[in-house]
């Protein structure tokens, strides 16, 4: 019974198109040296974020070697779920 469920479970998980994604994700890079968060702009301007200013602390931080996991493992996933469909 369980077998069954877990391979209900893996062929439903993928079984409809995700929704649609009404957002943008920003990214910044750190910079201790001068205390600041900085990501450059289309346009080519730099937005800069110092530590003091309030907007900071709207942000989150991930080690470089974290983010680049997470990115292999969402690759995967899409992978698998290109394969499991």
């Amino acid at each position: 019974m369980k077998a069954i469920l877990f391979v209900l479970l893996v062929f439903t998980s993928c079984a409809s198109s995700p929704p649609p994604k009404d957002f943008k994700v920003t990214l910044y890079q750190a910079f201790s040296d001068t205390g600041t968060i900085e990501r450059k702009q289309d346009d080519g301007t730099i937005h800069v974020i110092y530590a003091y200013d309030p907007e900071f602390n709207a942000f989150i931080a991930m080690p470089v070697d974290q983010w680049t996991k997470q990115l292999k493992y969402e690759k995967l996933l899409i992978k698998e779920c290109a394969v499991w469909r």
